[in-house]
């Protein structure tokens, strides 16, 4: 087994869940012809993808596939010792990194000042930052340990 710290990322629910509250407007490309301004994200849950306002493409996630996804890389990693620290710029969704925290990751991967500062805004607690520290703003946040 590993002998590197395994304490889990923390993450601040209260914003992630802050998300779903916001409102959706025209900057949302793909948000539909049909629906109005102003829109919260939990109303389009269930959408009908197939309905006449819709532009596609249109990207959708199942739930479930994406569970099973996040279990078996966290078991994965619990077998063989290893601590996981997800790139989440792929996705740039805080609701997965709420996922993957909560099944016990130990840090969230960033690459530029634009996607630390989503990460931070949700109350990630610990980064890994996986290129060079190169200006002043960053150094900042380093040595008052939030990077």
């Amino acid at each position: 087994m590993s002998s590197v710290p395994s304490q889990r990322v923390a993450i601040d629910a209260e914003a992630v869940a802050a998300l779903a509250r916001e409102p959706l407007d025209w900057q949302w490309g793909s948000l539909g012809l049909g629906c109005p301004d102003g829109v919260a994200p939990a109303v389009l849950h269930g959408a009908d993808l197939f309905s006449p306002g819709v532009l596609l493409p249109a990207m959708v996630l199942r739930s479930a596939a994406v569970e099973h996804n996040v279990e078996l890389m966290a078991s994965w990693c619990e077998r063989h010792g290893a601590l996981l620290a997800p790139h989440a710029k792929t996705t740039m969704a805080p609701q997965l990194m709420e996922w993957q925290a909560a099944r016990g990751c130990w840090a969230f991967t960033c690459a530029t000042p634009a996607h630390l500062r989503v990460y931070l805004r949700c109350g990630v607690d610990r980064v890994f930052y996986a290129n060079q520290i190169a200006q002043d703003a960053l150094l900042g946040l380093e040595l008052r340990g939030q990077l």
